[in-house]
């Protein structure tokens, strides 16, 4: 079982209070940090109902060991163009853009023994896995999202303003959390619905 953690939140929100702004057709600045906080909210929802980040930030993946199931009889050679069959680990949330370590048993296993493709991470046969079953020994800490603002998709962005005027039309029933006890107008689903990663094996 990988268990995930967000260690570096994004720099910035895929939308701007201005823009929210101007699609609710809200015209005072009395509520503007309500609003705000409703932007990161509204992303939040999103990316948990999508498994995507959506501007650049850092996770973490911990594992007690590496994956015991291996991806063999692919004719394809990638990663290592050689018959030592490697361990793929799937990484969560997508998309995946690098990988920024890998430590086993406290110690960073180096670049040239794991690759990345798409969102699956390749590591070697050859790394030794680690001798503790229990202890979160395998973390693989790599970078996500789609970049800044400019490249979240704008069917993304429309249903985050959309969830944002939801929750500023029935603020009454939001919770203070990320988390939102109102439910998500169909509008949204549909909107993100094409953006849903879905996970294999």
């Amino acid at each position: 079982m990988i268990r995930y953690a967000r260690t570096v939140e994004p720099a910035s929100e895929p939308v701007t209070l201005a823009e929210v702004k101007a699609f609710a057709r809200i015209e005072y600045d009395h509520d503007d940090a309500l609003i705000t906080g409703w932007i990161t909210n509204a992303r939040r929802v999103i990316e948990e109902n999508t498994k995507r980040a959506l501007i650049t930030q850092t996770w973490t993946a911990t594992m007690d060991r590496l994956p015991a199931i291996v991806y063999a009889g692919d004719p394809d050679p990638w990663p290592f163009g050689n018959s030592t069959t490697p361990r793929m680990i799937r990484l969560s949330p997508a998309p995946v853009a690098s990988i920024t370590s890998l430590v086993i048993d406290g110690a960073t296993i180096s670049a040239g023994n794991y690759r990345l493709k798409g969102d699956m991470l390749a590591v070697k046969a050859t790394v030794e896995d680690s001798d503790d079953e229990l202890g979160d020994a395998v973390v693989v800490t790599f970078v996500t999202g789609y970049g800044d603002a400019d490249d979240v998709p704008v069917m993304i962005k429309q249903a985050i303003k959309t969830l944002v005027g939801h929750f500023y039309e029935n603020r009454e029933l939001a919770t203070p959390s990320w988390q939102t006890a109102t439910p998500i107008p169909f509008g949204v689903a549909d909107m993100v619905r094409p953006f849903i990663v879905m996970r294999g094996p």
